[in-house]
């Protein structure tokens, strides 16, 4: 609960980007946050930042369309 969508994006030199789509819900965001960096964290994944990145209406756009192309 809480997460929408998660995929890996190529992020060239600087390796992969795991993308985590959250809930609007403050609260659902947050317990999916707290839940999502223990996993990584159990499962040795090497953090090296965490950024928060808004939609734009270009990626709301591709994403609503490309899985009707």
């Amino acid at each position: 609960p809480g997460v929408h969508d998660v995929f890996v994006e190529d992020n060239g030199a600087d390796g992969q980007l795991l993308v985590v789509r959250l809930a609007d819900d403050e609260v659902q965001r947050s317990a999916a946050l707290y839940a999502m960096m223990a996993r990584l964290q159990t499962s040795g994944c090497l953090l090296r930042s965490v950024t928060q990145r808004q939609q734009t209406l270009e990626n709301v756009f591709v994403r609503l369309t490309e899985s009707t192309i």
